[in-house]
């Protein structure tokens, strides 16, 4: 599956038999057998409208594998408790690296 726009951190994975993804490691594309799980974390407060996301498998994509999220609110804008819910939630912006558009 390919995110557009947003990466995700990865936070957790199980099987990783190759050990392609690292815990932390930021990512836009993930892939997984067919009894694989992730748990991943996706920073949106620096861009809010509609977040394309599609398998990058054609014969998948083809035949419905691709969908959006519509995120609304105000860019910039962060949870304030999400220290509260997880002490180890990412705080901050991504570096400006003009990578993401800035």
């Amino acid at each position: 599956m390919h995110i557009h726009v947003n990466p995700f951190q990865v936070f957790d994975v199980t099987p990783d038999p190759d050990n392609w993804f690292q815990l932390g490691d930021w990512q836009d594309t993930l892939f997984l057998t067919t009894d694989g799980e992730m748990t991943v974390r996706i920073n949106i407060d620096s861009f809010v409208g509609t977040m394309v996301m599609h398998c990058h498998i054609l014969e998948h994509e083809d035949n419905g594998m691709m969908g959006y999220w519509s995120i609304t609110g105000k860019e910039g804008t962060t949870f304030a408790n999400n220290k509260a819910l997880d002490p180890t939630c990412y705080e901050g912006s991504f570096p400006d690296t003009g990578y993401w558009g800035k």
